[in-house]
């Protein structure tokens, strides 16, 4: 739903730099679960984090949902396997279900909701699937597990899943029978105890519609976002209104010369929404997507669209939030073609222009589907990533970062000590000396941007300059720079070592 919030203005970054970066706990970690996984969605519960994805064990099996538990650290607490290996789907045609979580969330009483899609319960046929639900406390002891099947015999892919201010929960997805080609987007209603209350599918616009996700205004109405095929064969951007029972009410489609379609959806900071979502402006599939950013208001009206091209991006955007101190931060997956194929969070002001960007590489492919803000005031990324394991395939993936999207972790240096960083003048004018004492690190995990790198931000937070830098002494001028207050944060393979605040007269 969306609630009245107070605009949080973004007072100093700078107040962010000091010993809370460096109190911040981090982690970049991999967890091995069989041939191939990955994480999709996480939340954060009292002392630990909660991760949904799948994992694939062994050559004869396909994906199996999994949780996994963490502590702050990212060091594992416990991981569960849904469905059980003795499904049955596997009684019925001798092999194991296509199971994958996709989403979770935390529930207004204090549980949590997975969501996914499964062949293990009720399958009437080889290529059925089902809508997975599950309720489980912070301790993932099962509190109740649903399967939903459609009336049609009929493939559901569920997507994403809120609780409604009924203390229900609406799941919205795509679905498709086995006699028709397109899929159609759907909504699939039950209360607070996973009891069915009503189904709603739409090919409007259409004939192909996916939602990729909902949310509830203050009437109760919905709004859902994905992707519809045009007249002309290409998939657009497109999202909806509906009443409290699922009936589509305004439709509204963005079109392109190319394939593109909304990801996700967030309520903006001031009672709006922003839709995250990828273009291409190609005829077809071909031609370099770029990230989409819309921001619309209650009545669908669009207030402004901002696009960005990561990387030459040939990848797509697939998380957003509200980032720390307003804002939007976003994460994706980002491919020029000619390399490695990197993760990447993208920071945003309120009015979707850019602030920063960082990328993060482990093996030759990396992606985060997710992106949440942490209670010590970073952020933490799931995904995938490749390296991890003999068969070279991807792994789950946490990744832990401060609020500037630099991973913390390495101690301050004791006063009694040279600092890893100092300026000098301070104030300064044209030109300002920085002298780099050390580039050392204390791990062998680096998986952010390689190299040494100083790194300057305004007062509101935006990243002006970015410079390689070395050891030692490093001229820099900053006669550009406007007067003010400016911090200068020493990046070492992605890691933040040191930041040093000054006044630019």
């Amino acid at each position: 739903m969306l609630f009245n919030r107070k605009k949080i203005f973004f007072l100093f970054v700078f107040a962010l730099t000091g010993t809370n970066l460096f109190a911040q706990i981090q982690f970049d970690k991999k967890y091995d679960f069989g041939i191939l996984s990955a994480s999709r969605k996480t939340v954060e519960v009292p002392g630990a984090y909660i991760s949904a994805g799948y994992h694939v064990p062994d050559t004869t099996t396909y994906d199996n949902n999994l949780l996994l538990k963490v502590n702050l650290y990212g060091d594992t607490i416990k991981t569960l396997y849904i469905p059980p290996p003795d499904s049955v789907y596997w009684h019925l045609y001798n092999e194991d279900p296509d199971d994958i979580f996709n989403d979770i969330i935390i529930t207004s009483d204090s549980n949590i909701i997975a969501l996914g899609r499964s062949q293990a319960y009720n399958p009437t046929n080889y290529y059925d699937y089902d809508i997975l639900l599950v309720k489980l406390n912070y301790n993932l002891d099962t509190l109740w597990l649903k399967s939903y099947s459609h009336p049609q015999d009929s493939a559901f892919q569920p997507q994403s899943v809120i609780q409604t201010s009924d203390g229900g929960f609406l799941i919205c997805g795509k679905m498709r029978n086995f006699y028709n080609i397109h899929w159609l987007g759907f909504l699939y209603k039950v209360d607070s105890n996973g009891i069915f209350q009503w189904y709603k599918s739409y090919n409007t616009p259409g004939p192909y519609v996916a939602i990729w996700d909902v949310r509830e205004l203050p009437n109760h109405h919905f709004i859902c976002s994905g992707a519809t095929i045009s007249s002309t064969l290409d998939i657009d951007e497109c999202y909806f209104f509906t009443d409290s029972l699922g009936n589509q009410l305004n439709t509204f489609t963005i079109p392109t010369i190319g394939d593109a379609a909304y990801d996700e959806m967030i309520e903006s900071n001031d009672n709006g929404f922003v839709l995250l979502g990828s273009e291409n402006f190609s005829s077809g599939s071909n031609g370099l997507y770029f990230n989409c950013i819309t921001k619309i208001d209650t009545a669908g009206a669009v207030i402004w669209k901002k696009n960005y091209l990561p990387y030459q991006s040939v990848g797509s955007p697939l998380a957003i939030i509200t980032a720390l101190n307003g804002g939007y931060i976003y994460v994706g997956i980002s491919d020029n073609t000619t390399s490695s194929v990197v993760a990447y969070i993208h920071r945003l002001d309120e009015n979707g222009d850019s602030l920063w960007y960082r990328e993060f590489t482990s093996g030759n492919y990396n992606d985060f589907w997710d992106i949440k803000t942490t209670s010590d005031g970073g952020y933490i990324m799931s995904g995938q990533t490749s390296g991890c394991n003999n068969n070279g395939l991807q792994c789950f993936w946490l990744v832990k970062t401060d609020s500037l999207g630099l991973i913390t972790g390495i101690a301050p240096t004791p006063a009694s000590e040279p600092q890893r960083i100092s300026l000098f003048p301070n104030p300064a004018n044209d030109i300002i000396s920085v002298t780099i004492n050390s580039t050392m690190l204390p791990t062998q995990n680096i998986y952010g941007k390689k190299g040494t790198y100083l790194l300057f931000f305004d007062a509101t937070g935006r990243q002006i300059k970015e410079i390689a830098a070395q050891e030692g002494e490093n001229k820099i001028n900053i006669a550009s720079f406007q007067s003010g207050i400016y911090l200068c944060v020493l990046a070492v393979d992605g890691y933040n070592a040191g930041s040093i605040k000054f006044i630019k007269h």
